[in-house]
């Protein structure tokens, strides 16, 4: 899931084969959601726990998900101690 920044309170929802742009806020979708199954990774991104395949440091010192359809998502700074946490369980 990705909000839009050109298009608030816009989110894409990345669902089986398609993408959907629904009408709500990250906020609000991150409170409606299952916290064992959805981690916030960005203000703009949520994933999927069971589609993360690793989580990595790149060069600047930021992280990186790797999703197991080949996607990569930026970890912000805010939710990195969080994700690495719940990650590490």
């Amino acid at each position: 899931m990705r909000s839009d920044p050109q298009a608030p309170p816009y989110v894409e929802l990345h669902l089986a084969g398609r993408t959907v742009l629904h009408r709500i806020t990250m906020s609000t979708i991150e409170r409606r959601l299952d916290p064992a199954e959805f981690i916030r990774v960005h203000r703009t991104s949520m994933v999927r726990r069971g589609l993360v395949t690793s989580i990595e440091r790149a060069g600047d010192g930021s992280f990186v998900l790797s999703l197991s359809p080949g996607e990569r998502v930026p970890v912000s700074e805010r939710y990195a101690p969080s994700v690495r946490a719940l990650l590490s369980c």
